[in-house]
Formats: structure tokens, C-alpha cells, sequence
């Protein structure tokens, strides 16, 4: 059963990962850097969001964080109808990324936080990884 502790805490995470991002990109704008500044920024801080990760009292929200990233990155891309999303592909991407169109590096680094999550917030045989206990 969800709870609104769970909301709560899942408001916070999304709350979280968009202020990494945000807070990278004005400081990079504030300071005249260059782009790597923004995504190193997301490097450092953006997978402490999985401290949350304690909070939850339903365990199998978890991965619901990873997942829907993922999907919001997927579409992340240049061309998007979505501005929000058009500037979010320049703060993440590399000189290559253009090229392609898509900003792979985020998006197997958050499938890859998703698996390792679901991994462990998942019940097998009713046992969770102690720390979601």
C-alpha cells in the first residue's frame, strides 16, 4: 500500500534531481564555464538521489524514479517539440551527442541505476536488501 510518506518522498527525489540539474546549469551561466561544468555537476550529485532510497515504505516505488527518467531522457533530444527538453539535451550533451541526436551516456546511466535498483527493491521470495527493511 502507497503511502504519503511514499508520495512525499518521491516528490523529493524528482524535487532533487531537477535542482541538480538546474542549480548546474545557473552556476555554469552565472560563472561563464563551459558545459562539461553542468554535466560533471549531474555526475557528482545527481546519483546521491538513491539515499532516498531508505525513506520509501513500499520498497517497489523505487524503481519508478529510474524508469520514468529514463523515458524523460530518451526523448530528450534537439528536435523535440518540447523546450524544456530541447535545453536539457544541451546542458547534458557532448560534441558527439548532436550528432547522433540523443544523449546515450544519461540514458544507460540511468537503466543501469534502474536494474541495480529494481535488483534490490524487488521482493524475491519476500526478501528485500536489508537496507529497504
Amino acid at each position: 500500500m502507497v503511502t504519503l510518506k511514499d508520495l512525499l518522498v518521491l516528490i523529493v527525489v524528482y524535487v532533487y534531481v531537477f535542482a541538480v540539474i538546474g542549480i548546474g546549469e545557473g552556476l555554469r551561466r552565472w560563472r561563464g564555464l563551459k558545459p562539461e561544468f553542468t554535466r560533471k555537476m549531474i555526475h557528482f550529485f545527481a546519483g546521491d538521489a538513491i539515499l532516498f532510497c531508505p525513506l520509501f515504505d513500499t520498497p517497489q516505488l523505487i524503481p519508478i524514479v529510474p524508469l520514468t527518467l529514463g523515458i524523460l531522457i530518451f526523448f530528450t533530444t534537439p528536435r523535440s517539440p518540447i523546450g524544456s527538453l530541447r535545453s536539457m539535451f544541451n546542458v547534458m550533451a557532448r560534441e558527439e551527442d548532436y550528432a547522433t541526436g540523443h544523449i546515450y551516456g544519461p540514458f544507460y546511466y540511468i537503466v543501469s541505476v534502474g536494474v541495480i535498483v529494481a535488483a534490490f527493491a524487488l521482493p524475491l521470495g519476500a526478501a528485500y536488501w536489508p537496507l529497504f527493511t
